[in-house]
């Protein structure tokens, strides 16, 4: 048996930390759950990759951070499946809906923020301007 928990079939994740949870148990105590036959599909995308496994359960983001293939915001389809050592299988569909950032400051991967400079970047960026001041006439 598999199921999402966290979120529930339906349920919303922020797009800044789009972390699901599954849970999973044995059918049967003489036939433990065999954790290498995990699978995750996210909108038919195999994400199993970006997943954590432990006995009982597996968390993972619903997609990779920044970059071309980044999540979107919106309707995802999950499937998961997980077998036993003996071959007995249980799967799980179910909708999550990912909305933007909840945390403003987050950079977002369609529109990048620059970060304001430290105030060590700041000092060592007037040092290196006097340097230069110093060494070219």
């Amino acid at each position: 048996m598999i199921a999402l928990v966290q979120p529930l079939d339906g349920g919303t994740v922020y797009r800044d930390k789009p972390v699901i949870v599954l849970r999973f148990a044995a059918g049967e105590a003489a036939d433990p759950i065999d954790l290498d036959s995990f699978d995750v599909l996210i909108d038919g995308v195999p994400r199993s990759a970006l997943f954590q496994r432990a006995a009982g359960e597996a968390w993972g983001a619903l997609g990779p951070a920044g970059g071309a293939d980044s999540l979107t915001a919106g309707v995802h389809r999950v499937s998961a499946r997980i077998c036993s050592a003996r071959g007995a299988c249980g799967a799980v569909q179910a909708t999550v809906t990912v909305l933007p950032a909840l945390n403003p400051t987050t950079a977002d991967a369609a529109t990048p923020a620059r970060a304001a400079p430290s105030r060590k970047q700041r000092i060592l960026d007037a040092a290196l301007g006097a340097v230069r001041r110093i060494l070219v006439p």
